[in-house]
């Protein structure tokens, strides 16, 4: 159906760098306040079926133009000098990995992934947090990670800072702050990790 060539629905990704933007198949140029390549499928996915159901082009393309994404999934807050991802809202290791690839894609000069624990992963919450590791170790990704599983990630990158608890996560942002970075702040909901965005 989308949004390939010769699909019902086709437009292409011109950049996510923070926020996507799209080519659609009228030829028009739609900025969206949607963060990461990773959602270009769900903008895709909407103007197909704004197609579908006879929606005018333009009131589809301003649709998409004017949604802004709130309740931490995906929200861009600038902060001073910083610009932060905040999806704090929830995480699992396929949208841990597309926001930290996606962060890795970006522009920015200087880049910071806060992230922490992962829950629910039951037998497998050692292995996917090394994962993690190891995946932010591949990028060059800066970090901190927090909370009791993110333990994994350290283990296998010791160029990670490692923090147990959010108490100490704070005090670290405290002593010493950061400044014109990109940062990205996720982890699972239990973890509450949007606190930190005040410290930035």
């Amino acid at each position: 159906f989308y949004p390939a060539k010769g699909d019902y629905y086709h437009c292409e990704l011109v950049s996510a760098d923070p926020t996507v933007v799209v080519r659609t198949e009228e030829g028009a140029t739609v900025a969206t306040h949607l963060v990461g390549a990773y959602n270009f499928e769900n903008i895709a996915a909407a103007l197909c079926i704004g197609k579908f159901f006879g929606v005018a082009a333009s009131d589809a393309h301003q649709a998409i133009a004017a949604y802004v994404p709130s309740n931490m999934r995906s929200q861009v807050v600038v902060k001073g000098t910083n610009t932060v991802i905040l999806d704090a809202y929830n995480a699992n290791p396929s949208s841990m990995e597309a926001a930290l690839r996606n962060l890795a894609l970006m522009k920015a000069e200087n880049k910071l992934a806060i992230i922490g624990d992962m829950y629910e992963l039951e037998e497998e919450t050692a292995a996917e947090h090394e994962r993690v590791g190891r995946l932010l170790t591949e990028l060059r990704l800066p970090a901190w990670v927090c909370g009791a599983h993110m333990q994994h990630a350290a283990k296998v990158n010791p160029a990670v800072m490692y923090f147990p608890d959010k108490l100490k996560l704070v005090a670290h942002a405290q002593a010493n702050p950061v400044g014109h970075t990109t940062v990205l702040i996720k982890a699972s909901r239990g973890m509450g990790l949007e606190t930190i965005l005040e410290y930035l």
